[in-house]
Parts: structure tokens; sequence; C-alpha cells
């Protein structure tokens, strides 16, 4: 099972995304969200594969950026006890 980053700009002013984000924690119901447009999960897809699945919930003007980020070392400050557990137990 690989871990994959999602993070996205929404550039579009006033765009709902909350069909985006529901569809992120249905591909995955283990997922962390570190930082606002920014996601942690744990599928076994590929990243094109959920770069497809997510580009029916967005419009031409976001960017989406899908990286298998599986086993690389991270390093990060500020974040909640529980996205730190969560990065520690699933990267």
């Amino acid at each position: 099972m690989a871990t994959i980053q999602i993070s996205y700009d929404l550039n579009a002013p006033g765009r709902d995304y909350t069909k985006l984000i529901a569809r992120i924690k249905e591909l995955a119901p283990n997922w962390c969200r570190p930082l606002e447009s920014y996601w942690l999960i744990k599928i076994n897809s590929t990243p094109a594969e959920v770069r497809n699945d997510l580009q029916r919930y967005v419009d031409q003007s976001t960017k989406l950026l899908v990286l298998d980020v599986t086993g690389d070392s991270a390093a990060w400050s500020g974040m909640e006890t529980d996205v730190a557990e969560w990065i520690k137990a699933n990267l």
C-alpha cells in the first residue's frame, strides 16, 4: 500500500470544493490533512490513477499534484500531535 500526497491550488474564486474533499476521504479512509490543501492518504492506487479520479472534481484552473511519497524522509514543524503521529506511522 502506498502513501500518496495530494496537493492542489484552487484558482477559481468562490468554488465549492466539498465534493473534492469528500472524494479524497472516500478514496482512502486512512488519510491525514496536515495543511489546508495538502493531503496524505494510504491507498492501493498509483498517483496517475488518483489524479485521474480527482480531476472530475476540479475545474481547469485548479492545479493538482499527486506524488507517491512512500518511505520518503520527512521533517515538519507546527503540526498537531495527531498529524505528526499519522505521518510517522504511515510514511
